[in-house]
């Protein structure tokens, strides 16, 4: 609630290819998923005329910032606000596989938007696959997943995300234009590094897989554990053929995808247990993978 002798600063990033049935969803005391009026969507549409690479649709995420300092500049605070709408996306991607996203962000200089700064992001317009045909699914929030939801964000600490920061940024970049899925594997393989292999010098192939295949499955999916290790295998052999100038098989949309949701599980795990580095490093030297 915004108290006396504090100032708030509202930033509202509109969200691509997402639908919901409901109106509000409040993710903690300053962060909200919202339901845009129809004052606002006009605003977007004029603004849709001078900058024509912005995205947007009926519904965004709104970050608050209150604070006992008032601003220098109309965006002394957009960093601050937009760290917070980054949190709120990526727990939206490791919610469901569907595809969602934002490239512009409007700083209202009031309760209303008759003024406002408006700052976009070219590079984040949503990639989605191969004539957008994974992008024919919007990302659909029930209203009996809000809950789910709610808890997910709850659960997982802020701490843990900027520990977490680089998978997190090669997570999130997997989804963004212009791209192919051997680009989108990349940055996934960048991302599952950055978990599985931190201050790790020796075998890194074997590591990564071996590691990965543990935290994800069950001791006793023997199989699971198997189909886990060769696609990771397969994926971490792609940027050491493209640094080196070899020519590789195209990389299969569908593969991409299974190594992205590996991405989501494992970042959902080390996001709420942080000793699972040291867990697993020490699992291995005990022999117990």
């Amino acid at each position: 609630m915004h108290k006396a002798g504090q100032y708030r600063f509202t930033f509202v990033a509109p969200l691509i290819n997402f639908a919901s049935g409901v109106d509000e969803v409040r993710l903690s005391p300053s962060l909200r998923i919202i339901k845009l009026d129809d004052k606002q969507i006009a605003t977007l549409s004029d603004l849709l005329q001078k900058w024509q690479n912005i995205r947007y649709g009926p519904y965004a995420l709104e970050s608050t910032i209150y604070t006992t300092e008032p601003a220098q500049e109309p965006d002394s605070y957009l960093e601050e606000g937009r760290k917070e709408i980054e949190r709120a996306l990526t727990v939206l991607r490791l919610f469901k596989r569907e595809v969602a996203g934002y490239n512009v962000i409007i700083h209202p200089l009031g309760d209303s938007w008759q003024a406002y700064h408006a700052s976009t992001w070219r590079h984040y317009e949503l990639w989605v696959g191969p004539e957008e045909e994974y992008g024919a699914l919007p990302y659909e929030l029930a209203l009996d997943a809000v809950p789910r939801l709610v808890e997910l964000f709850r659960t997982l600490p802020s701490k843990s995300f900027d520990e977490l920061e680089v998978s997190i940024h090669y997570f999130n970049k997997s989804y963004m234009e212009p791209y192919t899925p051997r680009d989108s594997l990349v940055d996934l393989v960048v991302s599952l590094e950055g978990m599985y292999l931190k201050g790790i010098s020796d075998e890194l192939g074997f590591q990564l897989r071996l590691k990965a295949a543990v935290a994800l499955t069950r001791i006793s999916d023997h199989e699971k554990r198997n189909t886990i290790s060769k696609e990771i295998q397969k994926a971490y052999s792609i940027p050491g053929k493209i640094e080196h100038g070899e020519k590789h098989s195209k990389v299969e949309f569908e593969l991409m995808l299974r190594i992205r949701d590996y991405a989501r599980d494992s970042l959902i795990l080390f996001l709420s247990r942080p000793t699972l580095r040291d867990d697993l490093n020490q699992c291995v030297l005990r022999g117990e993978a």
